[in-house]
């Protein structure tokens, strides 16, 4: 194995030490024109960006991120938008090549999958699950900022809604396991009630998960529940006086008792700070891309209750920023047990 190759073994390994390194050499301002034989990154770096649809939620997903680079990184970054399939037409003739390729949400993730080129991707404000399901066979450098939360977040809110014991429903497909999510609830005191769904959500489905359980916790996965699903959903589960926990304000505001989530904006600045990062990193776009950590959670999130339906339920909350201090602290106090 050649020096390079150890020292990028090691990378792998401790990718805190690769980003302390990163950091350093930024702050000292030591040129690195090469590191074990990589070419260095070119002064201005060349990025395309893909939205999944000329929509308002990847508007203000690429609006955050391209304000947070203008402000930060002067001239250094080149940005080039496209809108879903204009990426293919458009980019096959444009004679300037992208040193890194990001895209915004499910569609454009696919779409990028689909060109087979060999250009780093990071993907963002995308599930989980969707990210993991398109890019599983990829030899392509590759990395996401998921709009899902980190489990112990619900589990923490469920926690103060909830009493030992009661059950929690989900939808999930069969194929998925929810093995951490069970193992998070019952270090709580909590129960797991899984409603496994084959194609689509059904009417037999939504009764018999809502009747076995005490609460509905809907996870981010446009394949198990769609939004006309959703609505029938929250019909049938406010009408049995069961409260549905969401990871989206919509949902709160069709009637959920709450949802955890994190803003395209905050998002955008998120993407924003690893395209920096990227830049700023001794290696090349893609080595960097590769040594960053695959699966990126939002560090922060936001917490909105339906006050109405808060009342109707008589379940006894505090404010929402309140609500959220005590989520961290909880988290905090676990994690140092």
């Amino acid at each position: 194995m050649s020096a390079r190759d150890q020292f990028l073994t090691l990378m792998k390994q401790d990718k805190i030490i690769f980003r302390i390194i990163c950091l350093w050499l930024a702050c000292h301002v030591i040129p690195v024109p090469t590191v074990y034989g990589a070419p260095a990154q070119s002064t201005i770096l060349a990025v395309d960006v893909i939205l999944s649809e000329d929509k308002k939620e990847y508007r203000s997903v690429y609006a955050s991120l391209s304000e947070y680079l203008q402000s930060s990184s002067g001239n250094n970054i080149r940005l080039l938008v496209y809108v879903g399939d204009d990426y293919v037409s458009q980019h096959s003739r444009s004679a300037a090549k992208a040193d890194l390729l990001v895209t915004i949400g499910t569609r454009a993730a696919k779409i990028a999958a689909r060109t087979r080129e060999a250009t780093p991707v990071l993907s963002v404000f995308i599930p989980k699950d969707n990210f993991e399901k398109i890019w599983h066979d990829s030899d392509r450098s590759i990395s996401a900022i998921v709009i899902d939360q980190p489990i112990n977040r619900f589990v923490e809110l469920l926690a103060i809604i909830l009493d030992k014991g009661d059950k929690v429903g989900v939808f999930s497909p069969r194929e998925n396991s929810q093995s951490e999510l069970e193992s998070s609830l019952k270090r709580s005191g909590l129960a797991l009630q899984v409603e496994h769904v084959d194609a689509s959500l059904t009417a037999k489905n939504i009764t018999r998960l809502i009747n076995n359980s005490d609460i509905i916790l809907v996870l981010p996965d446009k394949s198990v529940i769609s939004p006309q699903r959703s609505k029938w959903l929250l019909y049938m589960a406010y009408r049995e006086q069961k409260p549905v926990i969401a990871f989206s304000s919509s949902y709160v505001k069709s009637g959920a008792l709450a949802a955890i989530y994190t803003t395209p904006e905050t998002i955008g600045k998120l993407t924003a700070l690893r395209i920096l990062e990227i830049k700023e990193s001794p290696l090349s776009v893609s080595e960097a891309v590769a040594l960053a950590q695959t699966i990126t959670f939002p560090d922060d999130f936001s917490i909105n209750t339906n006050k109405q339906v808060v009342t109707n339920l008589g379940i006894k909350l505090p404010e929402d920023e309140t609500l959220k201090k005590e989520i961290f602290r909880n988290i905090w106090q676990d994690s140092h047990k």
